[in-house]
């Protein structure tokens, strides 16, 4: 059925309810929901349609039920009241300002194929523990996750809806009102999305396309990085969006790296084409065929035969070639050694996704290096699981999107700030207006609290006194 109005109308009614409730009612909701979710959790992991249910119980059930948990402890803190004691300039007097956070209203989380329930199950905690109600267009094959997780949650009706899968639900969600658009996707889907935001001026929170660089420096543990990429080449049939993309590797490890990396990724089996992703089928299948026999381009390790892909490792192709720094959503790297690793970090520029990013060296010279990449997250000696801690924000750069989800950030995205100011006392000079003369007033102002040198800043307020009482002489006599 397509979208109906009444949809948005019940989401309306049942944000205002769960708005008025508070916050601790809201939080309460979700402890007990949690603990559902933990007790439900083979039937949540079998909804996400993998065959392999522990990696769904690790990758998806554990860092839902761990960032609902998260909010329930730092919920109170992050969306209270804030009044600003500190740092008030002079001349506001005594004001006295608030900022309370409110929730935006009604939330459109557009949700991924690849993690079907922990990607939009999280966005739609922070939703709901921010006040808003929410409408979740799911992936076709996330259906059944949201439906679980819905069950599980067991709101009132109207405060967190399933539309339809199809792209044309999530518009007419767009332009019957929503409040705010929270999306997973690619970068062309996001583009697709803010045409539709953009005239209605509706925000949103865009986490798209990633081409993630993994960097290996002198003296990186060559095993511990091969393992690593190897995981995140592999993680959930190759399709997450800060897998290992581009390689990398400092020249004077690059041949050790391809051989260890090679033994690892020889040993794995095919994904086939056509999997649960939808990744490996139809234009991305050739896409990843025409790349292994791309000109000037060699194929270290992998390939592409009848059935289906053996995660691939690519070198030859020049850095700045647009075939490397595409965002291909399978499980294919491209390898780069480097002289030094300002080379690296100049190589690395040529893509325009800056999602996430992987460093592996000593530990203090990673760190420092980690500075100059530029990514929405870096992982130092390990690979995408760390990115997974409900407490820090995730987000990308460039065309990888703007906005975060999770952690404080993320909770404070699903909110809009309201500032109440409340003037105490009766001096109100401002109110008899401004005029030319009172120019020396300001001038002198400004020089006796922001002027350079003690002297200079004392003269400035002497004249500064002589020229309130002037003012405010000429002021009384206006009024009179």
């Amino acid at each position: 059925m397509p979208f109906q109005p009444e949809t948005l109308a019940k989401a309306r009614r049942a944000q205002q309810e769960w708005q008025d409730a508070g916050l601790r009612h809201r939080l309460d909701c979700l402890g007990v929901a949690r603990r559902r979710l933990a007790e439900g959790a083979r039937d949540l992991a079998a909804a996400c349609g993998r065959d392999n249910i522990a990696e769904s119980l690790n990758a998806e059930v554990l860092t839902l039920v761990d960032s609902c948990k998260f909010l329930e402890r730092r919920a109170p803190k992050v969306l209270s009241a804030r009044k600003l004691r500190k740092g008030r300039p002079l001349w506001m007097g005594k004001v006295n300002a608030t900022v309370h956070r409110e929730p935006r209203g009604i939330v459109l989380v557009i949700g991924p194929g690849n993690y079907p329930l922990t990607l939009p199950g999280v966005q739609i905690l922070h939703a709901l523990a921010a006040g808003n109600a929410v409408l979740v267009k799911p992936a076709p094959n996330g259906v059944e996750a949201m439906r679980v997780l819905a069950e599980k949650l067991s709101l009132s009706e109207g405060l967190l809806q399933i539309i339809g899968t199809d792209p044309s639900e999530a518009t007419a969600a767009i332009q019957a009102g929503v409040d705010h658009v929270v999306l997973t996707g690619s970068a062309q889907t996001g583009r697709a999305v803010l045409a539709e935001t953009a005239p209605r001026l509706i925000t949103s929170t865009m986490e798209l396309s990633g081409c993630d660089a993994a960097f290996v420096l002198e003296g990186a543990d060559i095993e511990r990085a091969a393992n690593a990429v190897t995981f995140g080449l592999m993680l959930n049939g190759g399709c997450t969006c800060i897998a290992p993309r581009r390689l990398f590797v400092a020249k004077t490890l690059a041949s050790e790296f391809k051989a260890s990396l090679k033994e690892r990724l020889a040993a794995l089996p095919a994904i086939p084409c056509g999997d649960e992703c939808n990744q490996l089928s139809g234009p991305v299948f050739e896409r990843v065929r025409s790349l292994a026999t791309a000109s000037g381009g060699r194929v270290v390790c992998g390939g592409v035969d009848e059935r289906g892909l053996k995660p691939m490792v690519l070198a030859g192709l020049d850095p700045a070639d647009p075939r490397a720094n595409g965002d291909l959503f399978a499980p294919v790297s491209f390898l780069v050694s480097f002289d030094s690793e300002d080379d690296a970090l100049e190589m690395a520029k040529h893509c325009p996704y800056q999602l996430g990013a992987t460093v592996f060296g000593p530990e203090k010279h990673a760190r420092r290096f980690a500075e100059f990449v530029e990514s929405g997250s870096v992982v130092i000696n390990d690979m995408i699981v760390p990115t997974a801690d409900p407490r820090a924000p995730f987000g990308g750069r460039g065309e990888s999107g703007f906005g975060v989800t999770r952690g404080d950030e993320g909770l404070l995205e699903m909110t809009v700030s309201k500032v109440i100011y409340e003037r105490k006392g009766n001096f109100l000079p401002h109110l008899a207006g401004s005029f030319p003369e009172d120019a020396e007033v300001f001038e002198n102002y400004i020089a006796a609290m922001h002027g350079r040198g003690h002297g200079a800043r004392l003269r400035a307020w002497r004249r500064l006194f002589q020229g309130l009482g002037e003012k405010l002489r000429r002021d009384r006599a206006r009024s009179s």
